[in-house]
């Protein structure tokens, strides 16, 4: 009874914590608009497994050569920095022919938005 207790009550602040859905047609129209700019602030933090302490600084985006991303995509440099301020990583977001978010490491190792 007690476990049966502490289901109920995680799953009823769940609800509460979670997005209502007349706040996502808002999502992602916010995520349209910024689409010419480059990936949400959201899907750099995921793609490039950010900590908290860490922060990033956008590039001018460039196109593709076709070698990790598709030929002639958009793709947008953004630098991950540590605390205090210095590169740790430079990655390369691209969209992917399925229209989601990829990123590329200078090493050339690519991942995709799930």
């Amino acid at each position: 009874m007690i476990v049966a207790a502490g289901l109920f009550t995680a799953s009823h602040s769940f609800a509460k914590h979670s997005t209502s859905p007349s706040r996502l047609p808002q999502l992602f129209a916010e995520d349209s608009e910024n689409e010419e700019e480059g990936p949400p602030d959201a899907v750099v933090k995921k793609l490039g497994a950010m900590m908290d302490t860490q922060t990033f600084e956008r590039k001018e985006s460039i196109k593709s050569d076709g070698k990790h991303a598709p030929k002639d995509a958009t793709v947008c440099p953004i630098d991950i920095k540590n605390a205090e301020g210095k590169v740790d990583l430079k990655l390369f977001f691209f969209k992917g022919d399925n229209g989601k978010w990829s990123v590329y490491d200078e090493a050339g190792n690519v991942m995709h938005e799930s």
